[in-house]
């Protein structure tokens, strides 16, 4: 395979440029990517320098190979001519030097991470969501901790007795003043029946209601 069949068939992007960024050649996945090839106009060292990414591009201009940060980018805000297609791209940029150690062409290569950037960003939304319930959830435990308390007030600490029995009769509940009126632990009341605790002549009173 010649040099031209290896750049056109790579599955990776390719933009060949010359040392001032104007574009010699592209592949067809860059055009995939982009949606068009860039015109001769084009410099995308000069929009690259517009974005904030002008440091990278001198690294590589005095011979470093570059890995770029992720750029979301849309080729139709640089030229208006080319479909208006937002992507986002992880590229890097290396030199071809002459036999005397020279930067002749530069080599862009880009990889769309469009997908991928966008199923980070629904995690991180699904995340600030799970957060959000979490917070509601917390905020309704605190609320039912601070219920809890009142009816602990209510319940627990009033002068009169009370008891909380199931249909069979059996204590469930009771507050201290019960406990205190009827000169059992409190502990001990709790599934006992409560006829057990009222004196023989006035059982039948309580069986009646």
């Amino acid at each position: 395979a010649t040099f031209n069949d290896i750049v056109e068939h790579n599955p990776m992007s390719i933009q060949i440029v010359d040392k001032a960024g104007y574009t010699l050649k592209t592949n067809r996945a860059n055009t995939e990517i982009f949606g068009a090839v860039p015109p001769p106009d084009y410099c995308i060292f000069a929009d690259l320098e517009k974005k904030g990414y002008g440091a990278f591009v001198r690294q590589a201009q005095s011979g470093a190979v570059v890995h770029l940060p992720d750029i979301h980018f849309n080729a139709h805000d640089a030229v208006p001519t080319v479909p208006d297609k937002p992507v986002w791209i992880r590229a890097i940029i290396f030199p071809l030097k002459n036999s005397r150690g020279e930067s002749e062409r530069f080599v862009l290569m880009h990889e769309n991470i469009t997908e991928r950037k966008q199923t980070e960003e629904r995690l991180r939304e699904h995340q600030i969501e799970l957060e959000r319930q979490n917070e509601k959830l917390r905020h309704a435990q605190a609320e039912l901790a601070a219920e809890r308390a009142r009816y602990f007030d209510l319940y627990d600490l009033t002068p009169v007795g009370y008891c909380t029995v199931n249909k069979e009769g059996r204590v469930l509940e009771a507050n201290l003043t019960a406990a205190t009126l009827l000169g059992v632990a409190r502990g001990a009341l709790a599934q006992n029946p409560f006829p057990h605790f009222i004196l023989p002549e006035d059982r039948d009173i309580y069986s009646r209601h």
